[in-house]
């Protein structure tokens, strides 16, 4: 029945749920329930108006549970101030600050106290509190575009319509990319503020084109342009939009036109090479290749100090092998143009990655000699950087090829010795046919186990959401070990009561305030680490053990470091459609470490990072699959569901596992375009020939995890294939 009224309240069916809760209540149930059917009795009568009978029972909330006051008080808040009870709101936040709660919780207290000012038609007051939580601490708990918006509308409100356009200009000025830069733009426009300043006019006409609304976005350059000249800075940046415009809208020639003049009378402009890069990136994408190199050696010759110069000598020298069949006059131009790089540029970014590129030159055409001192000058010139291992590993997969194979051996021992558990040390152990060992299990150094970041605040996992389950070949145990510390118990206790409540984001932030108070206490942190997993926080699980495993033996943390996060729906999945759980493990990892909540930049959504579109297509493939809103996506289940079909179409239209899995990154048209550039290469290889380096390094990454899950959890070593074809 629990459930039945807690789903009623979530679809706000609130008189179906007050009485499913007071026939719960009238049971009667155990202490330790009762408070908590007192609290979603009192949301579900604030849901329905009736805000006197909810105060009652969060009182009830409150006795019952003696872990949470804060969060009780603060349910309580929201709810008087949707009412509009001043008198209760201010004793109820009196009573939370006396508590001292946590700093995130008194900034949404803030909050609500201004949306009640906001609704007793209190502007001014309103307005002076948004503005203290701007200079507070508790800003982070919001965007500060909404709030400088909020202000503004304030001030529309009130009349001074100079200030809100002030405040809306602030907003397009600093938040250009956010949705409320685009609402600040048009409310400029709106309020008739005085003549626009000519940088005014360039912020707005930027703000429109962040979101593609190009003809707005050029009728503030028209009128820029019919201002007097004189500020050479702002006409470069004019024409720098200009050409972005065209070049989105897919007019390469007069973009090239604009970009032209641009390097004409502005040749020192700082947006100068970076115009004539991207008009050569432009015609790479239209495989308009000699049009491409002359920009980009326009770039590296005449702006040979920029940061894009080495850019642009690297993708000159990429461009001669990015075809299908390139000559050998194409290659010895791509080798000449890698080498430059080298040359020119030998503490760039891109040196050693020119050297393995031009090493893998060398071994395609079979000069193993060449290639072997190639990816020796790699590994000796740059021996702090990632890809020192990939020289050794490479160089002895040449001297494998020159039937060298003592000599081969010892530099794939070099290789596991010096980072036992990276990529490149994995595939060397596997070209040897062993395990890393124990003996590889020595202190680890910083990013010997790479993370992927994840941001301060990042919403927990589900509550309830699978921890960790035996799976055939592990065996691993979760004990339900208090944590000790000055108050750790306490938030222990707190965070437990809040998961049970379906509070997941509120737990999430007194993990949080746990792990800060536990951060000098490594005996503590590790007794945390069974808590967290327990808990289904795998993110700050996996962070946590990789802060503990810097500098020391890992052996014992590695299993925290890969964790059998859900690990039953991934068997469930791997059951029903054929999938490999350790793939699955390994993709989740490197997604979202874990997180359910977790959204990407581009707006991938979920633990495997599925973008909607992908899962939409996935649906519309399977018949009885209904349609997937977005929140679905956010759940564990339905994401890992989706996920596992489209990751087993990909494994069918491409079988090596490289393959499959840099076309879940990239895509399988792009795959499919390298394919024919690079098929003949064995997936091992094909990885280092991958062009966008962000795809290169995920295959790695995932590769990575895939071996270390099946050394570590499985019934057989895996690695990279050894393949028939050597060269490279």
């Amino acid at each position: 029945m629990e459930y039945l009224a807690r789903a009623a309240l979530a679809l706000r069916r609130y008189a179906e749920a007050v009485t499913l809760f007071q026939q719960l209540l009238a049971a009667p149930p155990s202490p330790d329930a009762r408070g908590a059917l007192e609290l979603h009795l009192a949301r579900t009568l604030a849901g329905a108006g009736d805000v006197a009978a909810a105060r009652r029972h969060f009182e009830g909330a409150r006795q019952g549970l003696p872990e949470i006051p804060e969060y009780v008080l603060w349910l309580e808040l929201q709810a008087l101030g949707q009412a509009r009870d001043e008198p209760g709101f201010q004793a109820v936040s009196a009573a939370l600050t006396a508590l001292r709660p946590p700093q995130f919780l008194l900034a949404r207290a803030r909050f609500e106290e201004a949306e009640l000012a906001r609704r007793l038609g209190q502007p001014a007051r309103a307005r002076a509190l948004w503005e203290e939580l701007l200079a507070s601490p508790g800003q982070r708990e919001f965007q500060p575009a909404d709030l400088h918006g909020r202000i503004a509308r304030s001030l529309e409100e009130t009349g001074d319509l100079p200030g809100a356009a002030a405040r809306y200009l602030l907003i397009v000025e600093r938040y250009p990319a956010t949705r409320e830069a685009l609402d600040a733009a048009q409310k400029v426009e709106g309020l008739a503020p005085p003549p626009l300043s000519p940088e005014q006019r360039l912020r707005l006409a930027t703000v429109y084109f962040t979101h593609g609304q190009y003809a707005r976005a050029r009728q503030h350059l028209d009128a820029l342009d019919e201002a007097p000249a004189g500020n050479g800075a702002l006409e470069a940046q004019a024409l720098v939009l200009r050409i972005r415009m065209f070049q989105r809208e897919g007019d390469v020639e007069a973009a090239a036109a604009l970009a032209q003049r641009l390097v004409t009378r502005f040749p020192q402009a700082p947006q100068a090479p970076r115009a004539l890069f991207q008009l050569g990136l432009a015609e790479l994408r239209r495989n308009r290749f000699a049009e491409a190199r002359a920009y980009l050696a326009r770039v590296a010759r005449e702006y040979a100090a920029h940061t894009l110069a080495d850019d642009a000598l690297y993708l000159v020298a990429e461009s001669y092998h990015e075809v299908e069949h390139p000559s050998h006059r194409a290659l010895r131009e791509a080798r000449r143009g890698y080498r430059e790089v080298v040359r020119r540029h030998p503490q760039g970014d891109l040196a050693p990655q020119a050297l393995l590129r031009l090493g893998h030159l060398w071994l395609r055409e079979g000069r193993y000699g060449r290639a072997a001192s190639t990816f020796a000058e790699l590994r000796a010139g740059y021996p702090q950087h990632e890809l020192a291992l990939a020289g050794l590993y490479w160089e002895a997969r040449t001297r494998e090829q020159e039937g060298k194979t003592a000599l081969a051996r010892q530099i794939y021992r070099q290789a596991m010795s010096a980072r036992p558990f990276a990529y490149y040390a994995l595939a060397a152990a596997a070209r040897l046919g062993e395990r890393p060992g124990e003996a590889a299990d020595r202190p680890e150094p910083p990013g010997a186990v790479d993370t992927p970041s994840v941001p301060p605040g990042a919403p927990a996992p589900a509550p309830g959401a699978p921890a960790a389950s035996p799976v055939p070949g592990a065996n691993v145990t979760t004990p339900d070990a208090p944590l000790t510390g000055a108050d750790p118990l306490s938030r222990q206790k707190k965070v437990e009561r809040l998961l049970a409540l379906g509070m997941r984001e509120e737990a999430g932030r007194e993990v949080e305030e746990l792990l800060g108070s536990l951060a000098s206490q490594r005996p503590a942190l590790i007794a945390a680490l069974d808590a967290l997993e327990r808990w289904g926080f795998y993110d700050r699980m996996v962070a946590t053990a990789q802060l503990l495993s810097l500098g020391r033996n890992a052996s014992g943390l590695r299993p925290r470091l890969f964790p059998l996060a859900y690990a039953g729906l991934v068997m469930t999945e791997a059951d029903e459609h054929g999938a490999d759980p350790w793939l699955l493990l390994a993709m989740m990892r490197q997604e979202s470490l874990f997180n359910p909540q977790a959204v990407s930049r581009t707006g991938a959504l979920g633990l495997l990072q599925l973008m909607p579109a992908t899962a939409e297509q996935v649906v519309r493939a399977q018949p009885g699959l209904g349609e997937v809103p977005r929140r679905l996506l956010m759940s564990p289940e339905p994401n890992l569901h989706l996920a596992t079909l489209y990751l087993q179409e990909l494994r069918r239209q491409f079988p090596a596992l490289e393959h499959a899995v840099a076309a879940y990154n990239a895509g399988p048209h792009q795959v499919a375009r390298w394919l024919r550039w690079y098929g003949d290469l064995e997936p091992n290889a094909f990885v280092e020939w991958i062009p966008f380096r962000e795809t290169r390094q995920y295959v790695k990454e995932v590769l990575r995890n895939y071996w270390i899950y099946q050394q570590l959890w499985g019934r057989r070593v895996g690695g990279p294939p050894a393949g028939k074809r050597e060269g490279s």
